[in-house]
């Protein structure tokens, strides 16, 4: 699941690049919607740590750290495109 998190968060960075050129699962569906896969595989990664860490009893901090990095990685990484939305939805 978390290579799939840096997959789109990858090809989201680069969709300005890739658009014209060559086919990846963000061009074919737009950066909005890739934002959102995006937000979908956060949230479907968060769902089964809680689901690995009830089922063997993983200590709190460990699942605490991990959720934390599983929500930073994203973020992190598409930084940018955020700031790009946002930055146009104030100019516009």
């Amino acid at each position: 699941m978390i290579g799939c998190e840096a997959l789109v968060a990858h090809q989201l960075v680069d969709y300005d690049l890739d658009r014209g050129f060559t086919r990846t699962t963000v061009t074919v569906i737009g950066r909005m919607y890739g934002l959102i896969l995006q937000c979908l595989l956060t949230g479907l990664s968060l769902l089964i740590l809680l689901a690995v860490s009830t089922f063997y009893q993983v200590p709190g901090w460990l699942v605490a750290g991990v959720g934390w990095y599983l929500l930073a990685y994203p973020a992190y990484s598409c930084r940018e495109v955020f700031y790009d939305i946002r930055h146009r939805a104030i100019a516009e």
